[in-house]
């Protein structure tokens, strides 16, 4: 089995708990690129997953739990 055959195969949550771009975040937190940022750098913001050097996903049932904690 290959590991693409693995993969379509394995239960992920990946379904359940989509992930989130960049820009999907800056539109649910209704903030900018820059404030976004400095956001990554806080104590309490969910870490992103990083594929690589640039590209960086954000689980969005941490989002989620976030903004609530924020109470927003």
């Amino acid at each position: 089995m290959t590991k693409i055959e693995r993969m379509a195969n394995a239960s992920t949550p990946a379904a359940s708990d989509p992930l989130l771009s960049a820009d999907d975040v800056m539109g649910r937190l209704s903030v900018s690129r820059t404030t976004l940022w400095r956001l990554q750098h806080d104590e309490g913001f969910p870490k992103p997953i990083t594929f690589g050097r640039r590209l960086k996903r954000w689980r969005s049932s941490q989002i989620e739990e976030y903004l609530s904690v924020q109470g927003r």
